[in-house]
């Protein structure tokens, strides 16, 4: 009897504490009656993709707001957090609205997002996967011409191909290392290929190799294999523009031999760059290694390039390529238009530079283009050029030859355009150049002989022919120039 009073007594006391429990749920509800909400309070995690994504919580307000915060876990000093919580508290209901930028980390990403409502707290972890993705350590590698292996370092979260374009016999994937991966959180890793170059004994030449993997974009790395020692005389075709500096390579010491180099092809402003450093007397050179690490540096290289034939060329736009290769340094050299010879596209300081030929179809020659071109002895023309820009050849001080052809479409002259510090030996002038007394042709009459083709004497101004030129004129016109105030200055004036 005694032992079952105990028992009663026990029950009695379960079922007041039963009681109590139910008051307390009660009096503290339960925080939310949004089935998805609960499910994340109660597994205290959260996974997103990798995408920019925004989602929602909805709680109970009560009588006091919810509050959130989150923790982005260590971020770069001036980083903006990646994932943020706000709350709207409206009536009986609080929103809180968490929103995760992509992700371009190769990994995953953590926050911790605590919710508080008075005495309540509920804490939860939010995990953001990562983007396939792949990551070069450089996207341009250069092979010396005797060189038989080069390395592509490949950072990746999964497995991905490289492919080598069919046209790029020389050069083959030989081999695969990846360092460890990372674990759980890092699962990615650096993956280093062995390529196998065959020797080159040709110009230089490029292969662009494609890495690719599901979901990735894809990305490419050129290699470029740098040509056979140069010869005193040499001929390159550019069958794409901006490809130049690819047929040189970039070891200069393989071009100091050469003396005369004609090109063909189309020639962009990237072409025009490549060009002006093979026309500098010295340059220097430093040789960087696959991680980009300088490996041997050598300066003063001496060049001596005295002709160049450009006449079966022709100028073209230069698009992004040559944005890219030129840069911002070299603005002044960059024509924005096709068969125009830029501003100072020439003007190199100490160039041995003695003979160019023009491109065909060139229409204008820009200011100063070949300024300072101390050694220049003889140029070409081409009949399609109309204009040629002011102080266009001015202290050439050794050019002697400047041929204008008899089917000439010169129009405008600028001033001082031929004003070289020394005596051309001959120039012609043809009918379609346009004078004017303004213009101010000072030093554009000064060669021994001149000839021109106006059967009227355009107006000269304030400057004329050198006294000691001979003035060669249209047959039935010797009259008209002995008449007229600047030509008759010459020393000799005959009909031809």
């Amino acid at each position: 009897m005694k032992r079952l009073r105990l028992v009663n007594a026990w029950l009695a006391t379960c079922a007041l504490l039963l009681l109590a429990a139910c008051g307390s749920d009660s009096e503290q509800p339960q925080p939310t009656t949004d089935p998805a909400t609960r499910q994340i309070l109660e597994q205290q995690e959260v996974l997103t993709g990798a995408a920019d994504t925004t989602f929602a919580l909805v709680l109970r307000s009560g009588d006091e707001p919810w509050q959130a915060t989150v923790d982005n876990g260590e971020t770069a000093e001036g980083e903006s957090p990646w994932c943020t919580a706000t709350v709207a508290n409206t009536g009986e209901t609080s929103t809180v609205q968490i929103h995760v930028t992509r992700n371009p980390e190769m990994g995953w990403r953590r926050a911790q997002l605590t919710l508080t409502q008075g005495e309540r707290r509920y804490v939860v972890t939010l995990r953001q996967h990562f983007a396939p993705q792949l990551r070069l350590r450089s996207a341009h590698i250069d092979v010396a011409a005797d060189s038989t292996n080069a390395y592509v370092f490949v950072t990746a979260n999964l497995e991905h191909t490289v492919t080598v374009p069919a046209e790029a016999s020389w050069l083959k994937v030989e081999s695969r290392m990846a360092e460890k991966w990372g674990g759980p959180t890092r699962p990615y890793a650096t993956f280093i290929y062995r390529l196998r170059c065959e020797p080159n004994r040709g110009l230089g030449r490029a292969a662009e190799l494609t890495i690719a993997a599901p979901g990735a974009v894809p990305v490419s790395v050129t290699v470029h294999q740098g040509p056979r020692t140069l010869r005193e005389q040499e001929e390159m075709r550019v069958d794409k523009p901006g490809e130049l500096g690819t047929l040189l390579g970039s070891d200069p010491r393989k071009w100091r031999e050469l003396r005369s180099l004609k090109l063909s092809g189309q020639l962009n402003d990237a072409d025009m760059q490549a060009l002006r450093t093979l026309l500098c007397s010295e340059v220097s050179w430093r040789w960087t290694n696959a991680e980009g690490n300088v490996v041997s540096t050598h300066h003063g290289i001496p060049l001596n390039l005295q002709q160049v034939d450009l006449g079966e060329c022709s100028l073209v736009t230069c698009g992004t390529y040559a944005e890219k290769a030129i840069g911002t340094t070299l603005d002044a050299y960059v024509s924005r238009r096709p068969d125009v010879l830029a501003d100072g596209a020439f003007s190199i300081t100490r160039t041995p530079l003695q003979r160019v030929v023009l491109p065909r179809g060139l229409t204008a020659i820009g200011h100063r283009a070949f300024h300072l071109c101390l050694e220049l002895c003889e140029v070409d023309f081409p009949a399609s050029v109309r204009s040629v820009g002011s102080y266009a050849f001015f202290n050439c001080s050794k050019l002697s030859q400047i041929h204008i052809p008899a089917d000439s479409q010169l129009e405008t002259l600028g001033d001082e355009a031929f004003h070289t510090g020394a005596r051309l030996d001959e120039i012609s002038y043809p009918a379609t150049l346009q004078m004017g007394p303004d213009q101010g042709f000072k030093g554009n009459f000064t060669a021994r002989r001149i000839h021109v083709k106006w059967l009227v004497p355009p107006a000269l101004g304030r400057f004329g022919v050198n006294k000691t030129s001979v003035l060669c004129v249209p047959r039935g016109t010797a009259a008209l120039y002995r008449a007229a105030p600047g030509w008759n200055r010459a020393s000799e004036i005959v009909e031809e």
